[in-house]
């Protein structure tokens, strides 16, 4: 029962983490992409 529940906060832990880590290089991505574009 123990071991369960603590699957289920690990899963939901590093699923958080994931999408959160995605969506900043995502973020990181877009900025260096319009830093690009206003060079030339």
């Amino acid at each position: 029962m123990v071991m369960i529940l603590f699957e289920i906060i690990i899963g939901t832990f590093l699923n958080e983490l994931t999408e959160n880590f995605f969506r900043l290089v995502i973020r990181i991505d877009l900025y260096f992409l319009d830093f690009f574009i206003k060079i030339p």
